[in-house]
């Protein structure tokens, strides 16, 4: 059984500080947190913060990012060959950047 989250304009549950995006992949996981799961999203929910807060919660994220994304480390803002791949790790979590036509 698939879980759903309704777009509602004015989602009064939502605490202000909580981007929508972030708010929905959490809310929705909040029955499997804990259980070492891995989550795979698109870059619209994909945040190195979103990252950060579910590891803490010992579940994973596998997702897609926009490289003009404030969040990402220069390095990764480099340019890249067509099938380059790219590994970044910091305190902050691991990043895997790949470059396809």
């Amino acid at each position: 059984m698939a879980d759903v989250e309704a777009y509602v304009e004015a989602d009064v549950d939502r605490p202000s500080n909580d981007l929508f995006g972030k708010y929905i992949v959490k809310n929705l996981m909040e029955p499997y947190f804990n259980r070492g799961y891995h989550v795979t999203m698109d870059n619209y929910f994909t945040s190195r913060n979103l990252g950060r807060q579910l590891l803490s919660k010992k579940t994973i994220i596998l997702g897609t990012m926009r490289k003009n994304r404030k969040e990402l480390p220069d390095i990764i803002n480099h340019k890249q060959k067509q099938h380059d791949s790219l590994f970044y790790e910091d305190e902050k979590g691991s990043l895997l950047s790949i470059y396809q036509c």
